[in-house]
């Protein structure tokens, strides 16, 4: 008994130590683990990465980019129910606990071990605020810190957090700060992500689907895993009828919404409306104001100039374009083989991946596995179910081939194309009562569109390419291609600038439309490098003598090299980098064929000088920029509604734009310009862009070998420019595959969308311009065809010396 008081009263003693230790080591730890915690003053002053949206001209939203995609919405937006929901689902004792709650800790502790293993957690809404906090400020989600540490920190400031804000300040951060899956945070970007809604539109049903999302948003995702969520659903019900917030009867109603079969997957908005325009707009302001401002911190509102009415249209006539540019180039071949022995079994498989055991339906592409083929027919399996694939619906089918386009190219039997075990990407057709498979395949050609409002200057549509999942090269600003003929505005605009040397002489001369031009076959020699050049017309014709106009009308290429020789190479070239090229181009006459490669979009701004009378076009991406404290850093002047209403206002605007556009050339030339490309629409080697009741003004262009096809051309509101190719610069279209044939279709196609509906507007007569009649052969004064001339130009009759002997165009001495 004496040896028991001894060891009592020793024990006693050391009680005090004990604590005092504990009280250390517990200080200690405090210590420890409040270092780097965030202070309550920025956490109250809440200002997490958010969304940067990038929105077309008419607010619809057309990219989004963030680190973490949320959508920071006000407490008094946040339904009550909602609340309710996460409060049933997460910590009924919000209200009651300080932070931390011992009963719940003790509740999913007994759970927990009845269990034998972790089934319900016990972490506090203010914890898991907490922890939110912590990850996106310390780091957690890269591993830093794990385990007891981590929640010992969590604990901390937790604490700290129901001391420094009120219930709903908490719940505001904590509703706005979750992780709910599908990359969103917050229940404003979950409620648009999953059901295309505002917060406040959500109904019980899908309200209690985003509550039971929290503890494991992957596991209970209702896109990847209905059935859990739904499961998980019924819970979070359940809990709000036990804690009084719904009734049965409500409860019954919300689970036959069936919310989680009305979820969407999350659309891609980059890449379903705007792509390369987004990615060339984001480029631009990472490199103005830094990454770390515009996508990491985010919650910047970028407004764009992008019609979203027209960049369907263009991206349409685009990808429609080069699918029948395709088919003339022919089949590419199957995607793959299988043994014959295999047929049936790769079907199914290739079909189980796609649709599950859901019956193959028309107007679906699908993965046939062709099971046998004869001259006329071919029979294909999608799935368990056999289809005919006809030779008269796949006469495009030849052998592809760069230079095969007459009809004996195409194929007679399909036993020359296919055969058992060929993997093709097929289409079902309903045709006479049966469903038919059509083949189908993604062009392997390129191509780029890009069109800009004359008027306000505004960038209204881009595509850089056929998809831009497939590639993120945009062709319209990136690639450099040699034009064509669709350079020569530029030589012939500087010869009726500048005027040239007459042939055969020193003096000086005044080209006019009128002038005439030589149109016989030449030879250069380049003595540098020994090449010797013979060029001639694209059908190998000559005439002797054209006048100008006519020479551009039919593109000839012999008289514009005489021209480009007359104005002289060194002032040609200085004139394209005057109108905006600003490749540095070699001095040689084959430049005026346009030999050397510029930038599409350069070449269009080329085009809008003529469209806007000589004025400088200005590159306009963007209206306004806000940043995400609400602060506009950019505003500029709106003409958004310039075709749709011509009010006092909107004509104020544009005049205003007018005054702040610098003139590059005169009205007059501009004028002229756009007369003889008009003339190139109505009659000459563009037929093919030509739009009743709208006037077009343009040029074809074509590269040697049909390597590229252009055409870039403008009506008196809109200016557009086609670029068709192979990314590989030496792989040819086809023969027959020119700007006219290939390229002025496209253009065309996305145009008369483009106007509809709209006043396409007339080409005024600036002054400084005259008129007379030309005979269009010889391009002598006299009845024929009304041209216009600048003022001062116009021709006069030729004396004897000049019709007797060589024709000299319009001399300063006559």
């Amino acid at each position: 008994m004496r040896l028991l008081g001894l060891a009592a009263r020793a024990l006693v003693a050391l009680v005090p130590a004990l604590a005092l230790g504990a009280a250390a080591f517990a200080l200690s730890l405090f210590q420890t683990y409040s270092e780097g915690l965030p202070e309550i003053a920025e956490v109250s002053a809440y200002d997490p990465p958010a969304i940067t949206r990038f929105v077309a001209a008419d607010g619809s939203i057309i990219g989004e980019f963030a680190e973490q995609r949320r959508i920071v919405v006000p407490y008094r937006r946040i339904p009550r129910r909602l609340i309710q929901a996460f409060l049933a689902a997460e910590d009924t004792a919000f209200f009651s606990h300080d932070g931390i709650d011992p009963k719940g800790i003790l509740r999913a502790a007994l759970v927990n071990l009845r269990a034998g293993k972790v089934r319900q957690g016990a972490s506090t809404i203010t914890q898991q605020l907490a922890k939110q906090m912590l990850v996106r400020r310390i780091g957690y989600a890269k591993g830093t810190e794990r385990g007891l540490g981590r929640k010992i920190r969590e604990a901390i400031l937790a604490r700290r957090l129901e001391y420094a804000l009120g219930k709903e300040e908490i719940l505001y951060l904590y509703l706005n700060e979750i992780y709910l899956g599908a990359g969103v945070y917050g229940v404003q970007a979950a409620a648009e992500s999953y059901f295309a809604k505002n917060v406040e539109d959500l109904t019980l049903g899908e309200m209690s689907l985003l509550a039971g999302l929290p503890p494991a948003p992957s596991r209970f995702s209702p896109v990847k895993n209905p059935k859990a969520a739904r499961i998980k659903q019924a819970y979070v019900l359940r809990r709000m009828v036990e804690e009084g917030y719904i009734n049965a009867s409500e409860m019954k109603q919300a689970k036959a919404e069936e919310a989680e079969k009305h979820v969407r997957s999350k659309e891609n908005l980059f890449s379903d409306v705007a792509p390369y325009f987004t990615e060339h707009v984001r480029r631009d302001l990472v490199s103005e104001f830094g990454e770390e401002k515009v996508l990491k911190k985010g919650g910047w509102l970028i407004e764009t100039t992008i019609d979203v009415t027209r960049q369907r249209a263009a991206r349409r006539a685009l990808q429609e374009g080069l699918e029948r540019l395709d088919r003339r180039m022919g089949f590419w071949g199957p995607i793959g083989r299988v043994p014959e022995t295999q047929i049936e079994a790769a079907a199914g498989a290739y079909q189980r991946n796609k649709l599950g055991d859901k019956t193959p339906k028309r107007d679906q592409e699908h993965v046939a596995v062709v099971e046998s083929v004869s001259r006329r027919y071919a029979q294909v399996l999608v799935g368990t179910q056999r289809f005919p694939l006809l030779l008269k619906e796949h006469k495009w089918m030849r052998t592809a081939r760069a230079n095969a386009l007459s009809k004996s190219d195409y194929p007679n039997d399909l036993r020359a194309v296919l055969k058992a075990g060929d993997l093709l990407r097929v289409v079902l057709r309903h045709e006479k009562s049966a469903l038919r498979a059509r083949v189908v395949q993604d062009p392997m050609v390129e191509g780029a569109i890009v069109s800009q409002d004359i008027e306000t200057d505004y960038v209204v549509a881009m595509v850089g390419g056929y998809d831009f999942d497939r590639s993120q090269f945009n062709r319209a600003f990136q690639a450099c291609r040699q034009p064509g003929s669709a350079f020569k505005p530029i030589i012939y605009s500087a010869a009726l600038q500048f005027g040239g040397r007459i042939r055969r002489g020193a003096a000086h001369e005044i080209i006019t439309p009128a002038t005439l031009l030589s149109d016989t076959p030449i030879v250069r020699h380049d003595f540098d490098t020994g090449v010797r050049w013979k060029p001639s017309n694209y059908d190998s014709s000559f005439s002797h003598d054209v006048p100008l106009r006519t020479a551009l009308i039919r593109s000839m290429n012999l008289p514009t090299i005489d021209l480009f020789e007359r104005v002289g190479g060194k002032q040609v070239v200085a004139w394209a980098k005057t109108l905006g090229i600003k490749q540095e181009l070699h001095v040689d006459a084959s430049v005026a064929l346009g030999s050397h490669c510029v930038i599409p979009w350069e070449l269009i701004q080329v085009y809008s000088l003529f469209a806007r009378q000589g004025r400088s076009p200005r590159s306009r991406f963007i209206t306004r920029i806000t940043d995400g404290s609400g602060t506009v850093l950019r505003d500029e002047a709106d003409y958004r509604d310039v075709w749709a209403s011509r009010s006092e206002r909107v004509d104020r605007l544009v005049r205003e734009l007018d005054n702040d556009s610098e003139p590059v050339i005169s009205p007059a030339l501009a004028y002229v310009m756009s007369y003889l490309l008009k003339q190139v629409v109505d009659r000459g080697t563009a037929t093919r862009a030509r739009i009743d009741g709208v006037p077009v003004a343009g040029k074809t262009g074509t590269t040697n070998n049909n390597y590229d096809a252009w055409f870039v051309g403008y009506t008196p509101r809109l200016v557009s420019g086609v670029w068709i190719g192979f990314d590989n610069s030496e792989r040819p279209l086809g023969r027959s595959e020119t700007g006219g044939r290939t390229a002025a279709p496209i253009w065309r196609a996305y145009t008369k969308s483009a106007v509809a509906d709209t006043d396409p507007g007339r080409f005024k007569v600036p002054s400084g311009v005259e008129f007379a009649e030309i005979n269009p052969r010889t391009g002598e004064p006299g009845p024929g065809t009304r041209v216009p001339f600048i003022a001062g130009t116009v021709p006069k009759a030729r004396s004897k010396t000049q019709k007797g002997g060589e024709m000299m165009g319009l001399s300063e001495e006559l």
